[in-house]
């Protein structure tokens, strides 16, 4: 083989971790280069295993090989290539992350569970700890905050961070949003997550609190399961009117009238759109969200629609997108794929840009071959199917 090492690293990076393994058996070189790249990102999960598959090629899966079921930490024990580790994720703080920070001071470790954390850095018990231990705290350009926790003071470095292009809040508490304004920060990606109760009047004053005209994806999940106030969609109809140039979109919420609360974006702009629909009223009709969609026909390559939700504080949006959560197929009856896929097939005969469908969790990729040839790979299957220019 001819190829110089860094061309082949350059492929290589190229590949999921299915395909690295294939790859690493041809010959001692490539098994040398595989190796390297297999070992180099690490994600491990917990409670929620992420799907494997040989056909996702999203962003995540180029990054990390995954690990379901952090017990499997064989490190700790001893391995030859601990030494090729550069990042270590998990999903959630525990026993075994402290123990890899002990272990593997030179890895750069980090917990995703960011509900009991206030920024993407692990180890950090309030936000003022955090400013305090970064000298560097005005160049952050991605935070998560619990704003019930924080104080004037930490609001007033917030301020400071110039930086800061990326913004999750959580908020248990929605009356603690009083104090809370960032429309002079920089912020091209929010989101909002309210485990408590979102009034009316709160709803309100959120274009007021961010400069919403500025963003370039908005998630807004609500997850307590209380009454809408008979003027909350309206007030959401106001609110959404001053996303003048988001391109991607979450929500989770109870099933509203997203066709009326989403009226204002402007047509054929949104490229991403996540949809949720958590347990208030029963979930016994389709979203009202067709109409929406619609006007998106020309922009939109990835949808997510699901009235399911099982309760679990995993990350929910626009992330599960790249990163894919593994279904539980055992009591879905073949059925419902084959017309999770016919519905899939009807989309594609208005949305012509579409990449991806996510429907009640299962994943759909499509792959256009040519103008006549379209294909629809269900991840968690891995059949094919061809559609022809105009399916029947």
């Amino acid at each position: 083989m001819s190829l110089p090492n860094e061309v082949l690293e350059m492929i290589i990076s190229h590949l999921n971790q299915i395909d690295i393994c294939s790859v690493s058996l041809i010959n001692s070189r490539l098994y040398t280069l595989a190796k390297k790249k297999l070992y180099s990102f690490i994600y491990f999960t917990t409670e929620d295993p992420i799907l494997i598959s040989a056909k996702i090629y999203t962003q995540f899966y180029l990054n990390y090989a995954v690990i379901n079921n952090n017990d499997s930490f064989l490190w700790q024990s001893g391995n030859a290539n601990s030494h090729l580790v550069k990042k270590m994720v998990f999903q959630t703080s525990s026993k075994i992350f402290e123990t890899a920070r002990t272990i593997y001071p030179w890895v750069n470790i980090v917990a995703e569970d960011e509900h009991k954390l206030l920024s993407s850095r692990q180890n950090l018990s309030s936000t003022q700890s955090l400013f305090s231990s970064i000298p560097c705290y005005k160049m952050l350009k991605k935070l998560t905050v619990n704003i019930d926790t924080v104080t004037q003071e930490d609001i007033i470095f917030l301020e400071s961070c110039t930086s800061l292009t990326e913004l999750r809040i959580v908020i248990v508490k929605e009356q603690m949003l009083d104090r809370f304004s960032v429309t002079m920060l920089p912020i091209d990606h929010l989101t909002l997550e309210f485990i408590g109760e979102l009034s009316t009047r709160s709803t309100r004053k959120l274009k007021y609190m961010f400069n919403l005209e500025r963003l370039a994806s908005f998630q807004l999940h609500l997850f307590s399961d209380k009454a809408y106030s008979d003027t909350f969609e309206y007030e959401l109809t106001r609110m959404f009117a001053n996303l003048r140039n988001v391109r991607q979109l979450s929500l989770l919420c109870q099933n509203i009238h997203f066709n009326q609360v989403l009226k204002n974006l402007k047509p054929n702009s949104i490229t991403a759109f996540y949809l949720r629909a958590i347990p208030g009223k029963p979930i016994n009709r389709d979203f009202y969200v067709k109409q929406f969609l619609s006007g998106q026909a020309k922009s939109l390559k990835k949808v997510f629609l699901s009235g399911k939700f099982d309760g679990t504080k995993r990350k929910y949006g626009l992330a599960e997108f790249d990163k894919l959560f593994k279904k539980d197929n055992t009591n879905v009856a073949p059925e419902c794929l084959i017309f999770q896929i016919h519905k899939t097939r009807t989309l594609l005969q208005t949305f012509n840009q579409l990449e991806q469908v996510l429907y009640q969790g299962h994943c759909y990729f499509i792959d256009r071959i040519s103008s006549d040839d379209t294909y629809i790979t269900p991840c968690d299957k891995l059949v094919p199917i061809r559609l022809n220019k105009n399916p029947i």
